[in-house]
């Protein structure tokens, strides 16, 4: 019988580290956390520095964890950021179309902002896109964009009734005469974006992939609601007496 110890010295050690990390000059262990998809990743936030805080008390007092990044409340920050935005541009929409038009109409155009915005979320869950920094910023992106086609459809309809024509025909014509160039325009600011997937590479593409979809999906959004609801909201709401009022005051020209 020959032991191993008699014909090789047997030793318990690591092998040479190629790399490591280091913290203030000092080696020390990454630990990284990732949420699997389809889950909230705030709630995962708060879940994950509950067992950090309990964790850390069983530590040896020379042991020290330092948070490098945390991606909850990055997200949680955007959430917040994003309602602001949200807000401040349904307002802002409101008061500059009523430098030209009456309420009812800035009501109707800042209306498309949130029935787009929610149409959108439902659309990116539909789609398998997640509720995350990039799509957050996606929204906030187009939030200027989102109601310009709406406007367009609605000074049409007021433009229509001043020249005397029938509410119903007014409409339909407002809602047809400029789908060429409402639907192009939308197009052509989408497509604007989908040249990132060719020009970006590495960590830089993972992180914006959904970024022109996401896009597209939103500013196509805003032009269906634009051409289906629009004329639904005008037609009940801005009547023919209020629509020649508005024709009369600005002289008969188009405001946008």
């Amino acid at each position: 019988m020959v032991r191993l110890s008699d014909i090789a010295e047997v030793k318990l050690e690591y092998p040479e580290a190629d790399s490591y990390i280091t913290n203030n000059g000092e080696k020390c262990i990454l630990l990284s956390v990732e949420m699997k998809p389809g889950n909230n990743i705030v709630e995962m936030g708060k879940l994950v520095s509950a067992q950090l805080d309990e964790f850390k008390k069983t530590l040896p007092e020379d042991v020290k964890m330092f948070e490098i990044t945390n991606q909850p409340v990055v997200v949680n920050d955007s959430v917040w950021d994003f309602m602001r935005e949200l807000l401040i541009a349904i307002v802002a929409v409101v008061i500059a179309i009523l430098l030209l038009l009456p309420l009812r109409v800035a009501l109707i155009a800042a209306s498309t902002i949130p029935i787009t915005i929610f149409v959108s979320i439902g659309l990116f869950y539909l789609f398998g896109f997640e509720l995350n920094t990039v799509t957050l910023a996606c929204l906030i992106v187009s939030l200027g964009m989102i109601v310009d086609n709406s406007v367009v459809i609605i000074d049409d309809y007021v433009e229509f009734i001043g020249e005397g024509m029938d509410r119903k025909e007014a409409t339909l014509r407002s809602a047809s005469e400029f789908f060429k160039s409402i639907f192009s325009a939308t197009l052509a600011i989408s497509v604007t974006f989908f040249p990132f997937l060719f020009t970006m590479t590495g960590m830089f593409k993972d992180f914006l992939l959904d970024f022109p979809w996401a896009i597209l999906i939103i500013l196509m959004g805003s032009f269906i609601i634009a051409e289906l609801l629009v004329p639904f909201l005008q037609y009940a709401l801005i009547k023919p007496t209020k629509a020649k009022e508005i024709s009369e005051n600005s002289g008969g020209k188009k405001h946008f």
